[in-house]
């Protein structure tokens, strides 16, 4: 089981831009809904199988760039990655 990390988490792209939201967990993948699904977001050890434009992951140089203040946990929308 994974055990509570609460992190700050900043999301670049995607529907969530601009957004910071307190995570639970520092898990490298976090899911938004698509159309007709409700929960607010899924946080996944591995890549869901879910559309680019829905899937978040850790972007490690942007989280080593923002060190120097408060810690956070900056999350690009895959879609912007490829």
């Amino acid at each position: 089981m994974v055990e509570p990390d609460p992190i700050n988490a900043l999301f670049v792209g995607g529907p969530l831009d601009g957004e910071t939201h307190l995570l639970a967990h520092r898990l490298p993948f976090v899911q938004t809904p698509g159309p007709g699904e409700t929960f607010f977001a899924r946080l996944l050890i591995d890549p869901p199988d879910a559309p680019d434009h829905l899937v978040y992951e850790i972007d490690v140089e942007a989280t080593k760039a923002r060190q120097g203040g408060e810690a956070i946990l900056v999350y690009r929308c895959r879609a912007d990655l490829r």
